[in-house]
């Protein structure tokens, strides 16, 4: 046997990298930041929406007079088409006799602003009680930016 040493050949090639393999760390990252996107957001994909027509506003002219006009005042007196009622437990009866006399089942609230709003209430409630067929609220119209008084 012959003791002699061997020399390797050397064969050219690249350099290998300590670290060839991908790294895992961004894309698990990236794939539960995704998981995290969808379940946040599946649930509201499948929220239910109603169905809704809003009504579109517009500035008319002014066909309030086909309207029945119930005022309440700072003070608490109430009024049907400028007819004083002397108490809230006759205004029911007072507002079905006065729409049956003129026959307009429309019905404008005129309410004054400071009136507290459990009051409004009650006054809504009575005239819906009323068998109105529509209820609107009036409204002071702004002249050159100031609301009318």
């Amino acid at each position: 046997m012959s003791w002699r040493r061997r020399r390797r050949r050397r064969v050219a090639s690249m350099p290998i990298p300590p670290h060839a393999g991908m790294n895992l760390v961004p894309l698990v990252d990236m794939a539960l930041n995704l998981v995290l996107i969808l379940l946040i957001m599946a649930p509201a994909m499948y929220m239910v929406r109603l169905p809704v027509r809003l009504p579109q506003a517009e500035a008319s002219k002014d066909d309030t007079n086909d309207w029945l006009r119930v005022t309440l005042a700072e003070d608490g007196r109430v009024s049907v088409d400028g007819d004083i009622i002397e108490s809230w437990e006759r205004l029911p009866e007072a507002l079905r006799k006065k729409m049956k006399e003129v026959k307009k089942d429309i019905i404008l609230l005129e309410i004054d602003r400071r009136v507290p709003y459990r009051t409004t209430a009650r006054a809504l409630d009575i005239v819906r009680g009323a068998a109105a067929v529509r209820v609107a609220f009036a409204t002071a119209q702004k002249n050159n930016g100031t609301p009318a008084p």
